[in-house]
């Protein structure tokens, strides 16, 4: 620490070192030019999931090289109860596109989740998405920083950085 060491060559106590940190902790303009030694982090939400397809969430990778049938991005959809993953290709992202692969591969074979979970795409807030999966109690619960840590995984996997 440069102004300890600076204070030790002018002055001589026992004190120094608290005295200097406690000085430069209290100093706006040091405080400023440094910034915040803490960062918060935001609160960890455990989900608590009861039953096999209850709460599912959404990813999309891409974009990848086109493939011959036209698709350029894969559709990850995963079950948080059982882990299960299930991976559609599509050939973009736009609303309607997921919303009828979600209804043709996963609705139409496992029924409509409580839940929905996705990193908040505009993709996936889009009417259509949610005109499509209409359900009286199918609900969107707030992202946390840390909720979508399994797909983030499984995208690992998928595509390795």
């Amino acid at each position: 620490m440069k102004t300890l060491h600076r204070v030790r060559e002018r002055f001589c106590g026992g004190k120094v070192r608290a005295d200097v940190e406690q000085w430069c902790k209290s100093c706006d303009a040091c405080s400023a030019r440094k910034g915040p030694k803490i960062r918060s982090r935001g609160k960890l939400h455990r989900y608590n999931v009861g039953a096999p397809f209850e709460r599912i969430a959404f990813d999309i990778l891409g974009p990848l090289p086109r493939t011959a049938s036209g698709n350029k991005y894969l559709l990850v959809v995963m079950d948080y109860f059982t882990k299960w993953p299930e991976v559609y290709p599509i050939p973009d992202q736009e609303a309607p596109t997921v919303a009828e692969a979600v209804v043709q591969h996963w609705i139409s074979r496992y029924g409509v989740p409580l839940q929905l979970h996705s990193d908040q795409g505009r993709n996936f807030v889009s009417a259509v998405l949610k005109g499509s999966v209409n359900y009286s109690e199918l609900t969107r619960p707030r992202p946390h920083l840390c909720t979508h840590s399994q797909m983030a995984w499984w995208r690992g996997l998928i595509v390795p950085s």
